[in-house]
C-alpha cells in the first residue's frame, strides 16, 4: 500500500468524479442495468451459487468480515460477471458511509475493476473519487487498473495526466505503470512518445524496464514502420543483459516481413533458433503471410504442414493468408485457368479442413475467398459461398458486398447484382466509394444510363468521389449527346464538382462547350 498525501481537496480529477459518485446508483438502475454476457451452464451454477452465498452472508447474525464478502465478490468478477458484482455492491451500499459492514481497500478495488472491465471508466473514477474522501489510501493495483480503464478508452492523455497527478502526490510508479501507460501510447500509433516515457522510465531507481516493456516498444515501432530503429532497441536491450523472448522476436520478424527485408527477416529466425527459442503458430503465421504475399503458396503450404508436424495449430489468421495467397495467385495467372481453379479447389479443401478441426473462418477470410472465384470466374460459387455465411455465424461486410457485386457486374450477371445491392441498402450496410463506381461503371456496361446517372448522383450528395475509369466513361458518355436535360445536369454537376477539386476548370468547360450541353449556373463558376 502506498503512502498518504491522498487527502485531496484540491484535485481537480478526484473532485470532479467525486460528484458524480451520488449518480452512480441511480444510473446503474434507471438507465440501462448493464447487461452480463451469456452464460454457460456451468458458469451459470457458479454465479447461483456465489449469489446464494452472498445471500445468506448478508441475513447471518453478526455479519461476517467484509473480506467474507470481497471473496464472493473476486469470485463473480472471475467468472467476468461484472455487472452482477457491481449490483451486489450498490444495492448493499458496501461503498456508503453507513454500510452494514465497513468496506475495505480491496471491496474499493473490486468495484473499480468491474466498471472498467465494463467501459465505464468514469464510474470508476467516481467509486475513486468516495474512496479518497473517507480517507482510504489507494494502492498502485487500484492506480493500475484506473489506468489500464482509461488507456482501453483510448483516453491516453488524461491517462498521462493522471499518473502525473498521483506521482506528484507521493506514489511511486512500478514497472506496471509505466507498462500501460508505454502500451496505450503504442497503441495509438504514437511509438515515439512510448519511447521517451522508456526513457524516463530507466532514469528511475526503483523500477527499471524488462523485456515486457521493450516488447512494447518494439512492436509498436514496428507497427508504425521504423523497423531499422526496432532492431536499434532490440540491439540496445541485449547489450544491457535484458534477454529477448518469442514476443520480440515475432514483433521483428513481422515488421521485417511487413517491409520487405526477407533477409533481416531469416536472420533473426536463425538467431531465434539459436537461443532454442521454438516457432510458435504466431511465427509460423506471420511466415505464410509473407510467402503468399510473394506468391510463393507453394512454400507457404509446406510451412502449414510444417507446423502440423510440430504439433502447432494454425489459426484464422493463418488460414486467411494461405487462402488468399491461392486466391491472388489464381488472379496473377490469368492465362492459366485450370491453374486456378485447382488453387481455388485446395483453398475450399483448406475452409472444409479449418471446420473439422474446430476453427471458425471470419468473414476476412471468406471474403478473400469469394473475391478469388470471383476473378476466376467462378462467380456461381462465390455466390453459394456468400449465401453461406450466415450459416456459419457470419455477416457480410461491405466488402463482401462488392466483390461479389463485381463479380456479377463482370460475368454480366445483371439481376443478380441489382437484387445483391438492394439487399445491401435493404440491410443497412452503407454504400462507399468503392460500391459507387462498381454499381456506375456496372449500369453503363449494360446501357443502364438511368440507373447509373441515379447512383451518380447520390454518389457525389455522399461525398465521394469517381475514380479514373469511371471518369472516362462518363466522359465518354457525355460526349454521345444522347442524354435528355435531367441527365445533362447530373452530368454537368458531376464534371463541375471534379473540376473544382482537380483545377481542370479549362478542360471542363471545353468540354461542356464542346458537347453543347450548355454551362452550370452562374454560382459554380469560378
Amino acid at each position: 500500500m502506498c503512502r498518504a498525501a491522498f487527502v485531496l481537496p484540491q484535485n481537480g480529477l478526484v473532485r470532479s468524479n467525486l460528484l458524480a459518485y451520488n449518480m452512480i446508483t441511480a444510473a446503474f438502475h434507471s438507465q440501462i442495468r448493464f447487461t452480463s454476457p451469456s452464460l454457460t451452464p456451468q458458469t451459470y451454477c457458479d454465479l447461483t451459487e456465489s449469489l446464494l452465498s452472498f445471500n445468506r452472508m448478508v441475513e447471518s447474525i453478526p455479519v461476517p468480515r467484509i473480506r467474507e464478502f470481497n471473496h464472493i465478490l473476486i469470485k463473480i468478477a472471475k467468472l467476468k460477471q461484472y455487472p452482477t458484482a457491481v449490483s451486489l455492491i450498490l444495492d448493499h451500499d458496501l461503498l456508503g458511509f453507513n454500510s452494514f459492514v465497513k468496506p475495505n481497500l480491496y471491496t474499493f478495488g473490486i468495484a473499480i475493476n468491474c466498471f472498467c472491465h465494463m467501459d465505464r471508466v468514469d464510474f470508476g473514477f467516481s467509486v475513486y473519487g468516495k474512496m479518497v474522501k473517507l480517507g482510504y489510501k489507494p494502492d498502485c493495483a487500484i492506480i493500475n487498473t484506473l489506468l489500464r480503464g482509461l488507456c482501453a478508452n483510448g483516453d491516453i492523455s488524461h491517462a498521462v495526466m493522471f499518473s502525473n497527478e498521483i506521482m506528484s502526490n507521493g506514489l511511486r510508479p512500478t514497472a506496471v505503470t509505466f507498462g500501460t501507460i508505454i502500451n496505450g501510447i503504442c497503441k495509438t500509433g504514437d511509438s515515439q512518445a512510448a519511447l521517451f516515457l522508456l526513457r524516463d522510465m530507466e532514469e528511475t531507481e526503483r523500477c527499471q524496464p524488462s523485456t515486457t516493456e521493450y516488447n512494447m516498444i518494439i512492436d509498436g515501432l514496428c507497427k508504425d514502420g521504423h523497423v531499422i530503429q526496432a532492431q536499434e532497441i532490440f540491439s540496445e536491450m541485449v547489450k544491457k543483459g535484458i534477454l529477448p523472448d518469442l514476443v520480440t522476436f515475432n514483433s521483428l520478424i513481422q515488421g521485417f516481413c511487413s517491409s520487405g527485408l526477407w533477409e533481416e527477416a531469416q536472420r533473426l529466425l536463425n538467431e531465434m533458433q539459436a537461443q532454442g527459442i521454438s516457432l510458435d503458430v504466431v511465427t509460423c503465421s506471420i511466415l505464410v503471410d509473407f510467402l503468399c504475399k510473394q506468391g510463393e503458396v507453394g512454400e507457404a503450404h509446406k510451412m502449414l504442414e510444417l507446423m502440423l508436424e510440430r504439433g502447432e495449430k494454425p489459426d484464422t489468421f493463418t488460414y486467411t493468408a494461405l487462402m488468399h495467397g491461392y486466391c491472388l495467385l489464381g488472379k496473377v495467372n490469368d492465362a492459366r485457368k485450370i491453374f486456378e481453379n485447382e488453387k481455388l479447389d485446395e483453398a475450399l479443401i483448406l475452409l472444409r479442413t479449418m471446420e473439422d478441426i474446430g476453427l471458425v473462418p471470419d468473414i476476412v477470410l471468406c471474403t478473400s475467398l469469394i473475391d478469388g472465384m470471383c476473378k476466376a470466374g467462378k462467380v456461381d460459387a462465390g455466390h453459394e459461398l456468400f449465401r453461406k455465411l450466415p450459416a456459419r455465424g457470419l455477416q457480410p461486410n461491405r466488402q463482401t458486398y462488392n466483390v461479389l457485386m463485381g463479380g456479377f457486374f463482370k460475368n454480366g450477371n445483371l439481376k443478380d447484382a441489382k437484387d445483391l445491392l438492394q439487399e445491401m441498402m435493404v440491410g443497412g450496410c452503407m454504400l462507399d466509394g468503392v460500391t459507387y463506381n462498381l454499381v456506375i461503371q456496372g449500369f453503363l456496361r449494360y446501357s443502364e444510363t438511368r440507373m447509373a446517372l441515379l447512383f451518380l448522383e447520390r454518389m457525389l450528395g455522399a461525398g465521394f468521389s469517381a475514380n479514373a475509369h469511371t471518369s472516362t466513361i462518363l466522359v465518354n458518355l457525355l460526349a454521345t449527346k444522347e442524354l435528355d436535360d435531367a441527365s445533362k445536369e447530373v452530368l454537368k454537376k458531376f464534371f463541375w464538382l471534379t473540376a473544382k477539386k482537380q483545377t481542370l476548370h479549362g478542360f471542363v468547360e471545353g468540354l461542356l462547350l464542346r458537347c453543347e450541353i450548355g454551362f452550370p449556373n452562374a454560382d459554380m463558376r469560378y
